[in-house]
């Protein structure tokens, strides 16, 4: 997809994108895990302070504490010097 000029808004290239097919939440997930920008400009641009704390409270009181995003433990690569 090519950007629109900068006056045009995040929202109105990503419904662009997407005219003319049929919309799903599927595809809109796949779209926004390849275009991470496009949320952020999308949030910034329409989205209250006050709804990104209500999430952030919601997010942050369904895990368990001490835990995070990351499906597992982080992992360390130590590297072997070479011979």
């Amino acid at each position: 997809m090519e950007d629109g000029p900068p006056s045009t808004s995040c929202f109105r290239r990503f419904t662009d994108c997407f005219l003319g097919s049929s919309l799903t939440d599927e595809k809109v997930k796949a779209y926004l895990s390849l275009n991470p920008q496009m949320l952020d400009e999308f949030v910034l641009e329409s989205v209250s302070a006050e709804t990104v704390d209500r999430w952030l409270k919601r997010k942050n009181s369904s895990q368990p504490a001490g835990t995070d995003s990351w499906p597992c433990a982080p992992i360390f690569f130590i590297k072997s010097p070479m011979l």
